[in-house]
């Protein structure tokens, strides 16, 4: 669909039409617990022996199944960056990979929420438009609507770029580690107030 879309925007341009910009969200579940949701032909497949990580655990099933999708991922993803960049629509595109939580298949319950989103993984792939910030690693706390400063920041929008200190933030613009307050909202859980790798937990009581 990408290719085809982005072959249709050639030919408007070619006809000196302006560009139209488009968006396509994937939502993936193969790397979610239990960890067993694959394709069949790479559930029959050969993988490599990941016995080292896993023998003797606890949850050795469960390290198991999670490093077989890890790597199923991994796969997949490079094939289709791989691709996008060959066709020429990577340097025409954003790409933003992220996570909502992390997993920890070794321990008892596999989403302690204090621990699962301390480190949640992520990416903003931007060819040529990063600037000083291509190759930026944030160790801070950030929540998903930074995303959409970062990207108004990215493609110049507003003119200068979106710099507020409202809801959200670019993450392009770094401010001094630990100064930035994130409120984590999960409401089946206890709320958290989270500032740098610090988390003071509260809860709200319905009088």
């Amino acid at each position: 669909m990408i290719v085809d879309k982005t072959k249709a925007q050639r030919k408007r341009v070619a006809k000196g039409k302006a560009k139209k910009p488009m968006f396509i969200t994937h939502y993936t579940i193969s790397s979610h617990a239990p960890f067993e949701e694959r394709p069949t032909w790479y559930a029959k497949a050969n993988k490599p022996d990941f016995s080292a990580f896993y023998q003797g655990e606890k949850h050795a099933e469960d390290i198991k199944n999670y490093l077989e999708m890890r790597y199923f991922t991994d796969m997949q993803l490079g094939k289709f960056m791989d691709r996008m960049e060959k066709e020429g629509i990577l340097n025409d595109t954003i790409v933003v990979i992220v996570g909502d939580h992390g997993q920890a298949p070794e321990a008892d319950v596999t989403n302690t929420h204090e621990e699962s989103v301390t480190r949640v993984a992520g990416a903003i792939i931007a060819e040529g438009r990063l600037g000083d910030a291509a190759g930026l690693m944030i160790e801070d706390a950030v929540e998903h609507y930074d995303l959409l400063n970062t990207l108004a920041d990215i493609t110049g929008l507003p003119e200068g770029g979106f710099v507020q200190t409202g809801v959200g933030r670019s993450l392009k613009r770094e401010v001094p580690f630990g100064e930035r307050v994130v409120y984590s909202n999960d409401p089946s859980r206890k709320m958290a107030i989270v500032r740098g790798h610090q988390r003071l937990r509260f809860r709200i009581l319905q009088l």
